[in-house]
């Protein structure tokens, strides 16, 4: 089979990445933040074999409790992967968000998979699903 642009293989994969700030909900440094970054890359290396690391850009949020701008610095973690393999390993991403959302103190977190971003608040492993619902409310396909 003759592939495009010399590629010895064509996989149908959709982006997974972890947007992690480097502050907490209150502004403050997140202590030992590279660590998470580290754990997330070798997460999604394990599930998808590889990931990459964005350079962090300017991220700013409105806290209302504090009545304040937040700005702090972003980093996304990705990887490309399909569908099954996220569902295999759900449980492993739920796990890091709830983690990093609970010992960072975080407002958030937010994952994209597949072109759509979803905001997660609930940090509580006994919901251990990762529900992936679009901003109507409907789930994902």
């Amino acid at each position: 089979m003759n592939l495009a642009f010399g590629a010895t293989r064509v996989i149908h994969a959709q982006r997974l990445s972890l947007y992690l700030p480097d502050c907490n909900c209150f502004g403050d440094p997140i202590p030992d933040f590279e660590s998470w970054v580290t754990e997330a890359a070798q997460l999604l290396t394990s599930i998808a074999g590889g990931a990459t690391r964005n350079a962090p850009s300017s991220g700013y949020w409105y806290n209302s409790t504090e009545n304040k701008l937040i700005e702090e610095r972003t980093h996304v973690v990705y990887a490309n992967c399909d569908q099954g393999i996220l569902w295999k390993n759900e449980h492993r991403v739920r796990e890091f968000i709830c983690r990093f959302g609970n010992e960072t103190l975080q407002e958030t977190v937010m994952l994209e998979f597949a072109g759509k971003l979803y905001f997660i608040d609930d940090f509580e492993m006994q919901r251990s699903k990762l529900k992936l619902v679009d901003s109507d409310g409907a789930p994902s396909a």
